[in-house]
């Protein structure tokens, strides 16, 4: 697939887009940056090659859509543990409508892979999905059915409802608490 560069909001308008024609040479995947003001993302699209990403940081259809009707980027990156199934689905469709791709933001949890990749098996403009291959060593061991990959695949679950179920027992084994990082 290639490179994917995530900034997050580490650039301004100005330094966003002087990184991204910097970039062009590579030919990325995209480019991840996050503005909450559409038209800044709109200036950054205008004046690079690169593809740009956005929207980890947005909610509900409210927060996309002067995104999607200034098209200001190539692909949308909502957050479904916020944003959920149902208007993970709706955003989803409101991007096809303005002719954008569909990459949702996945790093929460083994759940929020399963919302995620349900959501993208029903929708025509999913791109890909981000799977963090690096997670905590116990991940597997919350669900009841781990996630299955056969070259660099997920294989979507045909079990009923989100293909797992969380084992809650597990789960307890691993407080937030004892982490040094944890709020």
């Amino acid at each position: 697939m290639g490179i994917a560069l995530d900034v997050g909001f580490s650039f301004k308008l100005g330094g966003a887009a002087r990184l991204a024609r910097a970039l062009e040479p590579y030919d990325l995947m995209w480019l991840e940056t996050e503005t909450l003001d559409a038209a800044a993302l709109r200036t950054i699209r205008d004046s690079t090659t690169t593809t740009i990403c956005t929207g980890e940081s947005l909610f509900g259809t409210t927060d996309f859509r002067p995104f999607l009707e200034l098209h200001a980027q190539d692909i949308v990156m909502p957050d479904l543990a916020w944003n959920g199934i149902a208007m993970g689905r709706r955003l989803a469709d409101l991007a096809h409508a303005y002719d954008v791709l569909f990459a949702p933001h996945n790093c929460h949890s083994p759940l929020t892979t399963l919302v995620s990749a349900n959501v993208c098996a029903t929708v025509p403009n999913f791109y890909i999905l981000e799977f963090d291959v690096d997670d905590a060593p116990w991940r597997d061991d919350l669900m009841s059915h781990p996630f299955e990959v056969q070259d660099g695949h997920l294989i979507l679950p045909e079990r009923p409802g989100l293909g797992s179920d969380l084992i809650e027992s597990e789960l307890a084994k691993h407080p937030p608490d004892h982490y040094p990082d944890a709020r």
